[in-house]
């Protein structure tokens, strides 16, 4: 990072993320998650409430009004991520294992590609920032820097900075940009301090709350109502309480990496609001009634989806999603409220995977105000998270 930037950071926060050490950049990545074969699983018994052939869930019932949703066909955005997103600094890659580079460099593409969905501008890495440690005390994490594609002056004296910041021990990473990334500058944290220092790292996406948008840091809750109001509230996390149910993630097509997606999801549900129930049975695998085809030649830009494994929480009040295919990332999607209506509007999961496509985001408060929920599809939108 050039020695300009480096006093910006120096100057303008009390906690700034440590420099990188600079080095080469990689060629640019196209994410293409390895996945097994798809195939339609065997006969299971279906829900009384709601018989679905394919998933075998329990707790779904079909939604006996229409939901308050709208749907806006549109193709996935084209894949083509910037050289860079998560290489870690050379003094970390000499010392961690080549299983353990892979799943820090997956988590950022991950947390890229989520931004993209959600339809945030990025521009790749800032000023040749490298994936490093930030530790204050017994609080660690990894951070990145990257660009966004609009200038916005911050508490961090960066134009146009989005912080990538994955919390250790956890597999997610978040991106705060905007306000959000405001308020983590600023001392109103614990002790007056800001970054992770004052507010730990952050454990959940940007997710809708109120009328704003909230994201849970590990020593509390930062809210951002529509008016601009910042509030943090400190508080342990839900999830500090609770371990993950054995059977979250578990089935029979459920590999080690599969398992570890719907833990993730399940802890940023958790964390986000959503009660921490059981799951209703097996995470399955349901195939897509018309896998999208590849092109001749292959375009390493498409999104191609050949399936979705599922598993429902709490009496089917909310859901996780994974799809399998290509360019889609290893998140498992919440699906809850009128999305996880609309989608079994008729109680199966094959016909809602038709009609929208599989989810590439976590729900997310749209720049109309309204929350958004992007598909393979389209992009759906709804006036309540309830």
């Amino acid at each position: 990072m050039p020695l300009a930037l480096l006093a910006l950071l120096a100057s303008c926060a009390a906690t700034p993320p440590p420099p990188p050490v600079p080095v080469s950049l990689p060629e640019p990545v196209t994410v293409s998650p390895e996945a097994e074969p798809v195939r339609e699983p065997g006969p299971v018994a279906a829900p009384a409430a709601a018989p679905d052939p394919v998933s075998g869930q329990t707790g779904i019932a079909a939604e006996a009004k229409p939901p308050s949703l709208d749907f806006e066909v549109a193709a996935a955005p084209a894949v083509l991520l910037p050289p860079g997103i998560g290489a870690p600094v050379v003094s970390a890659a000499s010392r961690l294992s080549v299983g353990s580079r892979d799943a820090l460099a997956a988590s950022f593409r991950d947390a890229y590609l989520e931004a993209l969905f959600r339809g945030e501008r990025l521009l790749g890495v800032y000023g040749g920032d490298k994936a490093h440690e930030w530790k204050v005390g017994a609080v660690a994490s990894w951070v990145q820097n990257w660009r966004g594609a609009e200038a916005r002056e911050n508490s961090w004296g960066l134009k146009g900075l989005a912080l990538a910041i994955k919390a250790d021990g956890r597999e997610r990473t978040v991106v705060l940009s905007g306000n959000l990334l405001d308020a983590f500058g600023r001392g109103a944290g614990r002790g007056g301090a800001n970054g992770i220092a004052g507010y730990g790292p952050p454990l959940t996406d940007v997710y809708p709350s109120g009328d704003g948008i909230a994201v849970r840091f590990e020593f509390g809750l930062m809210e951002i109502e529509a008016d601009g109001t910042r509030r943090f509230t400190m508080a342990d996390p839900p999830s500090v309480f609770l371990d993950v149910p054995e059977a979250v993630g578990a089935g029979p097509e459920m590999s080690a990496a599969r398992r570890a997606a719907f833990r993730a999801g399940w802890l940023a549900a958790v964390d986000s609001g959503f009660p921490a129930g059981t799951p209703d049975g097996d995470a399955v695998l349901v195939v897509s009634p018309e896998p999208a085809a590849a092109a001749e030649p292959p375009d390493p830009s498409a999104v191609l989806v050949q399936g979705v494994f599922v598993q429902t929480y709490s009496g089917g009040s909310w859901a996780l999603a994974l799809p399998v295919g290509t360019n889609v990332g290893g998140r498992a999607r919440l699906l809850s409220g009128p999305f996880l209506r609309a989608f079994l509007a008729d109680g199966s999961w094959l016909s809602g995977l038709a009609r929208y496509g599989a989810p590439l985001t976590d729900p997310y408060r749209g720049g109309g105000g309204r929350i958004e929920q992007r598909f393979t599809g389209g992009i759906a939108r709804a006036d309540s998270r309830e």
